[in-house]
């Protein structure tokens, strides 16, 4: 794994960073986990971007791409609805794809 940002870490909402992973041997259970390639993120702006990440969890081969929001809201309390991690899993015959967000608080 490599890091690098650029900015005093008091002033990390301001920053840019970046982390390229270039290796992931885990599991879940009895599940193993592997990455599939080099994993690049980076934050930017206020903004978690996942320029790719691919991974290997068995049979079953997950890919994710897009960009979550840190701190902002709209006056209403709702994150941009434009802004999310985009996550297929492709394995034994099956694609499937979800759309993730950071679900609003409901505490006032």
């Amino acid at each position: 794994m490599a890091a690098h940002a650029d900015v005093p870490l008091e002033q990390w909402r301001d920053g840019v960073a970046r982390v390229d992973v270039t290796a992931l041997d885990g599991a879940a259970g009895d599940l193993p986990i592997t990455l599939a390639e080099p994993a690049h993120l980076r934050l930017e702006g206020q903004h978690v971007h996942v320029d790719r990440l691919e991974v290997n969890a068995g049979m079953t081969r997950l890919s994710a791409s897009g960009e979550l929001a840190l701190m902002e809201r709209d006056p209403a309390g709702i994150r941009n609805s434009g802004s999310g991690i985009r996550v297929t899993a492709t394995g034994e015959g099956r694609s499937r794809c979800v759309h993730a967000s950071r679900a609003r608080s409901t505490s006032r």
